[in-house]
């Protein structure tokens, strides 16, 4: 009972030392208060001074420009990339793609060759062709002077009465004919050549069997003048000639 009343008593001393403690210091802070506020306030200042200081209240200094921006260099262009090599095929592919170009080269080689064969047959076609041609005008001119030639021996011969052998030998009259009395005519074509001898005879129309080799026999050994058409001796065919086969009474 004693213990708790001595400690009341003390809590009570605290509380009454504490109220005076804040009393002192309103009192010394209310005083300064009143201390500051009984100053006496600067004049304000005159007209005059307040134009003094603007006159020589110095003149703003220009804004300064603004700085431009530092250029941005200029980005390095990138890096050239260098192609990438082709893989390498495989030995089995590269086997493959030589036999392939191989056989395309044998094949081209065989087509030009192929070319070269029928280009070949080609010109030889032409120029058997070239020949036959040049044969065949060769041919026909020939044949064509040829018979212009005998022509005009013919009219030659046609316009000469003369034109006749000049030796003219007389044919045997054949043992047999003579001794059965068969008398008769046979006629005997042949050409004059250039050199006035007789080629080819032969005997036209009618003729007794034994008076044929008689007549060819003698037509065979005559002799002419060769016939000339412009100073130039030319052949003249289809020249006849008739054998008269006649038995004369002996006297």
């Amino acid at each position: 009972m004693i213990s708790a009343g001595s400690t009341v008593s003390l809590w009570d001393r605290i509380d009454l030392l504490g109220a005076g403690l804040v009393s002192v210091m309103l009192h010394f802070v209310l005083g300064l208060v009143l201390f500051w506020s009984w100053q006496p306030l600067p004049a304000p200042p005159s007209a005059q001074q307040v134009l003094q200081a603007e006159l020589y209240r110095p003149a703003p200094a220009p804004a300064p420009l603004p700085t431009p921006p530092p250029a941005l260099p200029r980005p390095a262009p990138p890096p050239e990339l260098a192609p990438e090599p082709p893989p390498e095929p495989a030995a089995a592919e590269l086997a493959r793609l030589r036999k392939e170009r191989l056989e395309q080269e044998r094949l081209e080689e065989q087509k030009r060759k192929q070319r070269e064969r029928e280009e070949q047959a080609k010109q030889e076609q032409a120029r058997k062709e070239q020949e036959k041609a040049a044969q065949l005008a060769a041919q026909q001119a020939a044949q064509q002077a040829e018979e212009q030639a005998r022509l005009a021996a013919e009219r030659w011969a046609a316009n000469n009465h003369s034109y006749a052998a000049l030796d003219k030998p007389t044919p045997d009259y054949p043992p047999q004919a003579l001794d059965r009395g068969i008398e008769g005519d046979c006629t005997v074509e042949y050409t004059v050549t250039a050199q006035g001898s007789v080629a080819a005879p032969k005997v036209v129309g009618q003729c007794h069997p034994l008076f044929i080799q008689p007549s060819l026999r003698a037509a065979q050994a005559f002799r002419y003048q060769p016939a000339r058409v412009d100073g130039k001796a030319q052949p003249v065919s289809g020249v006849r000639n008739t054998f008269h086969y006649r038995i004369e009474a002996v006297q």
